[in-house]
């Protein structure tokens, strides 16, 4: 390209089937627990659930507040109350999509030996991808990490609280 890199490799983590096959299993298994009469527009809903408590899960420090604000995020949007074996059963599914996140950027990281590591963030998946970010700089600090996408027009618009908290939290993001 223009600055010099070259050997520039684009992933759709959402085509790799150990991270897209749990997100599949979360939707169904949380469909299980909401009556069709609270569904409503059910994976519209579920998306803002899922990606809050992606959000949860990687920020959490304590499991009873982790519980806690799952059955609040299911409540709200479903209006319905789920007990804590049905919790502990989406957290393990949430888990399952973290573990496959890891083993796919570790691995890529290794196969390909980048010098920068970047991702495209939307609504939606500001978690999964500052988890990859966090992952990427933890493991390989030397790697820069790049942020960008639409998240900086919808959710985390510049010069709002919202973007300066995050830009105070990543840390581990090179650039925006």
């Amino acid at each position: 390209g223009e600055r010099g890199y070259r050997n520039i490799k684009v992933y759709d983590t959402m085509t790799v089937w150990e991270i897209k096959e749990p997100c599949y299993k979360y939707f169904d298994t949380l469909k299980s627990f909401v009556p069709e009469f609270n569904q409503g527009h059910f994976f519209n809903i579920g998306l803002d659930v899922l990606s809050n408590h992606f959000m949860a899960c990687i920020n959490h420090k304590d499991t009873g507040n982790y519980e806690t604000l799952v059955k609040s995020l299911v409540a709200k949007n479903y209006f319905i109350n789920i007990t804590s074996e049905q919790v502990a059963e989406l957290n393990g599914i949430v888990g399952e999509i973290f573990d496959g996140i890891e083993d796919f950027v570790l691995n890529t990281l290794r196969e390909e030996k980048p010098v920068i590591f970047g991702a495209s963030v939307y609504r939606g998946t500001t978690a999964t991808s500052t988890f990859a970010l966090r992952l990427v700089k933890r493991n390989y600090p030397g790697i820069m990490t790049v942020m960008g996408g639409a998240i900086f027009s919808q959710e985390l618009c510049p010069n709002t609280p919202g973007y300066d908290d995050y830009l105070r939290y990543a840390h581990f993001v090179d650039k925006f």
